[in-house]
This record gives structure tokens, C-alpha cells and sequence, in this order.
């Protein structure tokens, strides 16, 4: 599902660098007004093909650590952009429904591969304020 409707889900997480419908909702998660930052679709697309490759691929840390400093570096230090890719991995982290978008086995490891990769980011800027952020720290251990 994550390759077949690659278009639309980079879309969906986009929304979590987007801004805020109008009128705002009670539940920010599920506001159906919020608007997708266009900038971030081709970012979003390269981090959820590193999430199908490593799923598709046997577990080599170093490996997938390797591929994730080149996007870090693409991103080239902006502690902002981080913030927003982390935000978007989450927001569509926490938006998967089991069982309506997939069986509970692959959403586990679905899952799992997006904490993974944002907790990867979250270590290539260290220097950023972003670890001092409660949220992200409990997105961290929760890995």
C-alpha cells in the first residue's frame, strides 16, 4: 500500500508541515482543512522510500544510518526542515488505522520503521533544540 499510493500519503503527511485549517478543529489530527506544504512533498517522498526500502530490506543499522545522514545532509543542517520531516513521519505514524488502512502485523512495522527513521534524524542533528523537546523525547524512548 505504501508504494501503490506512494502520491497520496506523502500528500497526507505533508499536512503536519502544513498550516491549520479554518475554522481550526478540536482534534488537529484529523482536521480534513488542513493545507499540505507543498514544499515538503519531495522530502516526505524520499523518507517514506527509505521506510518502504527498509522494510523491504533486511535490518543492516549502518547501513540504513548511512542513507539517513544523505537525506540529513540534503536537508543541510535546517533545524526547522528536521522539526517538520519528524512531524510529518509522526503525523502519519499515529494516523494509521488498524484494521481500516492495514492488517495490525504490517502497520506494527510500519510504525516501528517511522519512529525509527525520525529518531535517526532527531540523532543526525543532536546540536538541535529539537532534543530538548518533551514531544520528541518521548517519540525517542518510545523507539
Amino acid at each position: 500500500r505504501l508504494i501503490h499510493n506512494a502520491e497520496n500519503i506523502v500528500s497526507f503527511a505533508s499536512r503536519a508541515a502544513g498550516t491549520p485549517g479554518f475554522p481550526a478543529t478540536a482534534a488537529p489530527l484529523a482536521d480534513p482543512l488542513a493545507a499540505i506544504n507543498q514544499d515538503a512533498i519531495p522530502i516526505v517522498d524520499i523518507l517514506l522510500r527509505h521506510v518502504a526500502v527498509a522494510l523491504l530490506s533486511p535490518r543492516n543499522d549502518d547501513k540504513e544510518s548511512e542513507k539517513v545522514s544523505e537525506v540529513a545532509k540534503m536537508l543541510s543542517d535546517d533545524r526547522e526542515t528536521i522539526k517538520a520531516m519528524v512531524n510529518c513521519l509522526d503525523y502519519l505514524r499515529v494516523r494509521i488505522g488498524i484494521p481500516r488502512d492495514m492488517q495490525y502485523p504490517a502497520a506494527r512495522e510500519l510504525k516501528i520503521e517511522l519512529l525509527r527513521l525520525a529518531k535517526l534524524l532527531l540523532n543526525k542533528s543532536s546540536s538541535s533544540p529539537l532534543l530538548s523537546n518533551a514531544k520528541n523525547n518521548n517519540l525517542i524512548e518510545s523507539v
